[in-house]
């Protein structure tokens, strides 16, 4: 049966929380009459963006990064600015990407060193009409890229940098990224049976490139063994017997497939059949065409050189058991970086 007095009850609630949000109202009013900047509202919805035009930049090129925001909500987002913008500007204003000198927006960290501002430089006057703000529609993105070493000279020296975004302070929303700045590198595979020379796909697959030389300069594959061979199909390799079978840290790294066919001599990332996005430290490299692959793995490379492909075919007539294991170890003793070749 029906209480009649509920209605009355939630006739209470109700008026109890009219009267608490007036009270929060007149709290707002007061604090926004005493000075103090309001809280921005629907800026911390927004998906920032930060991405290198490249993960390993040569030195004296142009160390192009994108910075991007995104209204991923059904409502539009007004972004109030600090330093108003010329009408109808479509790109992202400078002022979001780096702040100001008291409120850094980016930071940018070299090796293990310790974050750095990277310096706004002066606001340039804006002739005619003028903005205070951007009105971001849903589903809208605005972005802009700059020339990071214009803005930060000491980027210029070869190593890894991280960057870190946050264009409205505070941790949300926040972006980062990490690149290099080195001459481009080739990999050497020594094994018993002699070595191979990798040039790698830093154009086609950056981001598993890094991951690659990454876990070479920790030393990871020193004394790792290709412990599956199938004839005129692959050997994989990149982990030891009694060792780790992936990176320690257990860190994935996403798919970057291509339309390049697999052939004799190309190394591709070995991930798990049911997630593409899983590739870590184990590779494998093609012993003949394989059409059955294209498109489903990530290529990191190819072994190239005479004496490399001979060392690989060498490599290709070990003797192995019914499952492919080698009846002998085929070791990976080192991977070493040597700068690239000219024009490769």
């Amino acid at each position: 049966m029906d209480d009649p007095n509920q209605p009355r009850r939630f006739e209470a609630i109700y008026l109890s929380v009219l009267r608490f949000a007036g009270m929060a109202l007149a709290i707002q009013l007061s604090v926004s009459a005493m000075g103090q900047e309001a809280p921005l509202v629907g800026v911390r919805d927004l998906v920032a963006e930060v991405r290198p035009a490249c993960v390993v930049f040569n030195p004296g090129d142009k160390l192009l990064v994108r910075f991007t925001l995104i209204n991923p909500t059904r409502e539009t987002i007004e972004i109030p600015l600090r330093t108003p913008i010329a009408a109808g500007q479509v790109e992202l204003p400078y002022s979001l990407v780096l702040g100001t000198v008291d409120a850094p927006n980016l930071k940018i960290r070299y090796e293990r060193d310790r974050d750095t501002p990277v310096r706004a430089a002066a606001d340039k006057l804006v002739e005619g009409p003028t903005a205070d703000r951007i009105r971001l529609a849903p589903g809208a993105v605005i972005g802009a890229q700059i020339d990071l070493e214009e803005l930060h000279r000491p980027a210029r020296y070869a190593g890894a940098y991280f960057l870190r975004w946050t264009p409205f302070g505070g941790d949300k929303p926040e972006a980062t990224t990490e690149f290099r700045v080195e001459p481009r590198k080739d990999a050497i595979i020594t094994t018993d049976y002699g070595n191979m020379r990798v040039q790698l796909a830093y154009d086609a697959a950056p981001q598993n490139v890094l991951n690659f030389l990454e876990l070479v300069r920790d030393r990871f594959y020193d004394n790792t063994e290709f412990y599956k061979i199938l004839p005129g199909g692959l050997m994989q390799g990149g982990a030891k017997r009694d060792g780790p079978q992936m990176r320690p840290d257990g860190k994935t790294i996403s798919a970057e497939f291509t339309a390049a066919k697999f052939d004799f001599g190309t190394i591709a990332m070995a991930r798990r059949q049911d997630d593409p996005d899983s590739a870590s430290s184990q590779f494998f490299i093609c012993l003949g065409r394989q059409p059955s692959l294209d498109g489903q793995y990530t290529i990191i490379g190819h072994v190239f050189g005479e004496e490399s492909l001979r060392t690989l075919q060498t490599l290709a007539q070990t003797p192995v058991d019914d499952e492919g294991r080698p009846t002998r170890t085929v070791a990976t003793r080192s991977i070493v970086l040597i700068d690239a070749e000219q024009g490769s």
